[in-house]
């Protein structure tokens, strides 16, 4: 198939959001109001409580005609990591604001942007530097305080707000299954939708932060998959650094997987992002029951360390330090940091038996993705397989793609590396390419794991 590039102009046209509001029935609205110059100030919410992945609208009604408000949304994550963003707007000549349809004049976002207020979310100022909204406990939901405050001001303004609502979004569906998994040297957790299944069955690695990562597999479990987020170092009696893992453990998780009551017989997705791109590259090229791979932001081969198969190590793309760049506000750039002048120490990935979706952002800081996918595509080609391999490359998108609405931090504290890495991206084109993306990947993995009998008949 051939390449897919998002335009920069087309990232976030203006009907990006509309389209599916135009077809919606709201059949409930969450409010809550306070009295102002006589006037019962209201935010309407379609869902107190949703999925993170999932669009919610938000209205306001009860302003005076042509009022000035700020909108800000807040929220604290699992580390006390404190995030906001906030926009202004101008009610209609009804004294309404509708996400759907008002253009945010200012702050955070501008245009129209349903969720904008939730993906242009920043750290607020006074914390830490190199903080990342990245989800620990998966059974809780984020709460999101939003408030409507009068006129445009600023994030930090103290006034009583015109009205305040609270929202929950969740990574973990409602009737979706945790259960721990310590299966032989297997280290991990099984997501399981609600239902008695069988259902598709995909693995889910992070890159090199290490310890046990469950957002997506939750996420991917919330929309219907039997997901396993797969544990590979630093974490209970695993290996305690990315140099001493081994193939074979992968291998056993799909083996182990695949054989589960719950996953449909056939084969296994994986889901991989930075390091766990690389990895479920290789897997796949040496696991014939791997039947759809999605790699995110990854090496065309082994990326800054080595792995072991068969108790022999692995050929590797070396760290090059001196090629790095450190930014003005202390985070490094890796982006051309692992050369790759050869194919020698490439995946030989002429030998994946299933299909394949590579997925960059081209304004990755952190390693060539781009070069990298180009190059995977192109070796497929060689030996007449590109039918099986699909590219998605984002303009102005950084490394960390991840499910939507998810605030884009363009650097962040990597505890394997003790320093802030730079990871790129222009806030509103990557949260763009992260709805794009997932929804994309959602269908890869319906379209190409094992088909339920019954739907064909």
């Amino acid at each position: 198939m051939p390449r897919i590039i998002l335009s920069r102009n087309l990232a976030f046209p203006s009907t990006f959001y509309k389209f599916p509001y135009a077809r919606y029935t709201f059949n409930r609205f969450i409010m809550t109001s306070c009295r102002t110059n006589n006037r019962k100030v209201e935010i309407l919410c379609s869902s107190m409580s949703s999925n993170v992945d999932k669009k919610v609208s938000l209205s306001i009604r009860g302003l005076a005609p042509k009022q000035k408000i700020t909108l800000r949304a807040r929220l604290c994550g699992d580390s006390n990591d404190r995030f906001r963003s906030i926009a202004y707007y101008l009610a209609d000549k009804n004294g309404q604001v509708n996400l759907n349809s008002s253009d945010s004049l200012g702050g955070s976002y501008t245009g129209v942007e349903p969720m904008g207020f939730m993906w242009a979310m920043k750290p607020e100022p006074g914390q830490k530097p190199g903080r990342r909204l990245l989800k620990r406990d998966v059974t809780k939901p984020y709460l999101v305080n939003i408030d409507v405050l009068d006129g445009h001001v600023d994030a930090d303004n103290e006034e009583t707000p015109l009205s305040s609502l609270t929202i929950k979004r969740y990574y973990m569906g409602s009737g979706v299954r945790r259960i721990e998994v310590k299966v032989g040297r297997i280290r991990g957790s099984l997501f399981l939708p609600p239902g008695d299944g069988p259902f598709q069955g995909v693995i889910d690695l992070l890159g090199s932060h290490g310890g046990l990562v469950e957002f997506k597999a939750a996420l991917l479990a919330s929309n219907g998959f039997a997901a396993m987020a797969l544990a590979y170092f630093n974490y209970s009696d695993l290996p305690k650094a990315l140099q001493e893992i081994e193939l074979e453990y992968f291998q056993e998780a799909v083996e182990w997987l695949k054989n589960h009551p719950q996953v449909r017989p056939g084969g296994v997705g994986v889901l991989g992002i930075s390091k766990g791109a690389d990895i479920i590259l290789l897997l796949a090229a040496n696991c014939p029951d791997v039947a759809a791979t999605v790699w995110v932001s990854g090496h065309h081969g082994l990326g800054v360390y080595p792995m072991y198969y068969q108790g022999k190590p692995l050929d590797f793309y070396k760290f090059v330090l001196s090629r790095s760049v450190v930014k003005a506000d202390g985070s490094l750039v890796c982006r051309d940091c692992t050369p790759a002048f050869d194919d020698v120490k490439a995946t030989p990935v002429e030998n994946i038996k299933g299909q394949l979706l590579l997925v960059y952002g081209a304004d990755d800081q952190n390693m060539d993705s781009e070069s990298s996918a180009t190059k995977i595509y192109e070796r497929m080609k060689r030996f007449g397989k590109e039918a099986q391999c699909s590219l998605l490359g984002y303009h102005g998108a950084g490394h960390l793609i991840e499910p939507p609405y998810i605030p884009h931090v363009n650097m962040s504290y990597q505890k394997s590396f003790d320093i802030c890495l730079n990871w790129g991206g222009e806030t509103k084109a990557h949260a763009a390419a992260q709805e794009h993306f997932w929804a994309k990947t959602l269908t890869f993995f319906k379209e190409n794991l094992p088909q339920n009998p019954s739907s064909k008949l």
